[in-house]
């Protein structure tokens, strides 16, 4: 019989009155600027309804040594603020260590600012959202039961485009883990895909999941499909979702550009999105046998913090005045010449998620993946705080959207990077 207990929690974290949104500020044209936003228009104003609800997702793992928690949110961001705070009080309450919780966004573009990184918002807004991850997390922790644990790999080619280079790489696979219960039934699912949430056009001001949260709503639906199911984002720092139909290849951003066509930029289109990539995580979980942990599997993580170097003030004024911030996040980055941020390392049983803060590129999750074939290594992205973009050192020192709207220097990006890769040799 396996040693490993189970446990999963979902609290609603669904604004109930108008909040700044995030994922499309208002950007401003800055003389010798990157041209990648041309012909861009930002949302402007608070959000207006919601179309669908938007939720904190939490498993726990147990296998008799240690604890792993992983939350995913159906929000853009999470920052180190929020993700200290919920582990504060995860830890009060039941001991587990700062160390194995891990906080990962969806990187939704529908969903509320509920940091304040880029507009200021009440602190109740962040209260609020804190106290239902948390809420999450107990009834993880306190429905522990005997389960058993497996993963496989999907795989789905045609959603997704390199941003950058038309015929750049890309990541198809579809990491799932699945945890069923002793009696055979599907406790959780965590899976996986490399892509941004930006379906749902800048048109829309409806609080929505994006096709995250649309994906593990639909999964959750289904007769024997999971109770809880957890999307973690990968490399998607430069991957977009393409437009239907999508052999055709092309960026949905770049299409929506043409005149916001609700076909292309719409939350049915997000939801046609979901149905493929839902489609594909039933597949592979429905063939994906469960058993007891192997040796060397088990349950929880590490962190190893990092002080990253900012960009001088000059390039700091640039990146604030293309993309404005909350005054008081401009003002700390302006005092300040490092920031400190983190990677770590979450065991979840036969599956080892690799936390990335803010948006790695694909090919940096692509070559740490392949690193490890023995074992299944996936990496998080969004992972429990955001300091923008890492881009590869090539495609810093290029004048795109990607190298300008990051506070870390060159040498910041290379020293969180160099930061994964000795975290992944701990694997």
């Amino acid at each position: 019989m396996s040693n490993l207990q189970v446990g999963v929690g979902r609290a609603d974290i669904t604004p109930r009155s108008a909040v700044p949104m995030a994922g499309y500020p208002v950007i401003h044209p800055i003389d010798g600027g990157p041209r990648d936003h041309d012909g861009y228009v930002g949302r402007a104003g608070d959000s207006v309804g919601v179309a669908d609800p938007t939720y904190a997702r939490a498993v726990a793992l147990t296998d008799g040594d240690g604890t792993a928690v992983l939350v995913s949110l159906d929000v853009c961001v999470v920052t180190a603020a929020v993700t200290a705070t919920v582990r504060h009080r995860v830890r009060d309450a039941y001991g587990i260590p700062e160390s194995s919780v891990m906080l990962v966004a969806t990187h939704n573009h529908s969903g509320p600012d509920f940091t304040g990184h880029w507009t200021p918002v009440h602190p109740s807004v962040t209260a609020a959202v804190v106290d239902s991850v948390v809420r999450a997390v107990a009834e993880a922790v306190e429905s522990r039961q005997p389960a058993t644990a497996g993963v496989g790999v999907g795989h789905l080619e045609d959603l997704t485009v390199n941003r950058r280079e038309a015929t750049g790489p890309v990541d198809p696979d579809v990491p799932v883990l699945r945890l069923d219960a002793a009696d055979g039934s599907c406790l959780a699912l965590v899976y996986g895909y490399a892509c941004h949430p930006v379906i749902v056009g800048t048109q829309n001001r409806s609080i929505s999941g994006e096709f995250p949260g649309l994906c593990s709503a639909a999964l959750e639906a289904v007769p024997g499909g999971p109770r809880v199911a957890l999307f973690v984002n990968g490399g998607a720092g430069n991957i977009n979702p393409r437009t239907f139909p999508y052999a055709g290849g092309e960026n949905v951003v770049l299409a929506g550009r043409r005149g916001q066509d609700p076909r292309i930029r719409s939350i049915p289109a997000a939801a046609r999105f979901a149905t493929a990539l839902g489609g594909e995580v039933l597949r592979t979980a429905a063939m994906t046998a469960t058993g007891p942990l192997l040796p060397g599997q088990g349950a929880g993580g590490a962190v190893r913090a990092v002080e990253a170097p900012l960009k001088p003030a000059d390039q700091l004024d640039r990146l604030l005045r293309h993309i404005p911030h909350n005054p008081a996040v401009a003002e700390r980055w302006r005092t300040a010449r490092s920031l400190t941020t983190e990677v770590s390392l979450l065991r979840l049983g036969p599956l080892v998620l690799l936390g990335i803060p803010g948006e790695p590129f694909v090919e940096t999750a692509l070559r740490l993946q392949s690193r490890t074939p023995d074992r299944l290594l996936r990496v998080a992205g969004y992972a429990n705080d955001y300091p923008g973009y890492l881009s590869p050192p090539d495609e810093m020192a290029k004048n795109r959207y990607e190298s300008v709207a990051t506070p870390l220097s060159l040498d910041g990006v290379a020293q969180v990077l160099d930061a994964v890769d000795a975290m992944a040799e701990a694997v």
